[in-house]
């Protein structure tokens, strides 16, 4: 019965928040939707869904592009940030809640799409615009994205969040979702960690 209660009146604050009930920033919406994300889930995907999945994986391919070694897109990068996001990074769902769908509504602003849509080009100079702090939408300027970290603006944060995942999902082990078949290990020379 408590389960079924909570999941009430979650549901509640989340229609008011929607409706501007709670005040303007929305935060309390988007810490709702973050524990139970809405949206198809993405293929092999345990908590980002179908359009989160493809703005994250377009980042990470920008993040790290792909040259004699696998890009961030084929080491599985989106793969290690949603295993963490599901598990011991789940503090971390707002921020990427929030902010994937930020850097969409800045590209939308900027090109007229959604940054997985533009082209190479155009998705730099939307991550340039995050890494300045010039990011234009409302998400980031109403939204507090990885409050206390790195310092700079909610877009400057999350660009440096997505970074720091990005990298960790490239060099970890295997086994957390990113590094496919060690590549990265293998491009820097490491052989010491079984690839379970």
């Amino acid at each position: 019965m408590k389960l079924i209660r909570r999941d009430f009146f979650r549901r509640l604050l989340v229609r008011m928040a929607a409706l501007g009930l709670l005040g303007k920033s929305g935060n309390l919406y988007f810490l709702a939707h973050a524990q139970e994300n809405v949206g198809e889930l993405a293929e092999g995907c345990k908590f980002l869904n179908v359009s989160q999945a493809r703005t994250l994986e377009a980042i990470a391919d920008q993040v790290i592009p792909s040259d004699d070694f696998p890009g961030g897109k084929e080491a599985g990068v989106l793969y290690f940030i949603d295993n963490a996001l599901a598990g011991w990074r789940g503090q971390d769902r707002w921020d990427y809640v929030a902010g994937l769908e930020g850097v969409d509504e800045s590209s939308q602003i900027m090109f007229g799409s959604k940054f997985s849509d533009l082209d190479s080009d155009h998705q730099i100079k939307v991550l340039e615009a995050l890494e300045r702090g010039e990011a234009r939408g409302e998400i980031w300027r109403r939204f507090q994205i990885s409050e206390g970290r790195d310092g700079g603006s909610s877009s400057q944060r999350f660009f440096n969040l997505v970074i720091r995942h990005a990298m960790e999902g490239y060099y970890s082990h295997p086994k957390y979702g990113g590094n496919k078949d060690s590549k990265s290990w293998t491009m820097i020379g490491y052989v010491g960690a079984p690839r379970q």
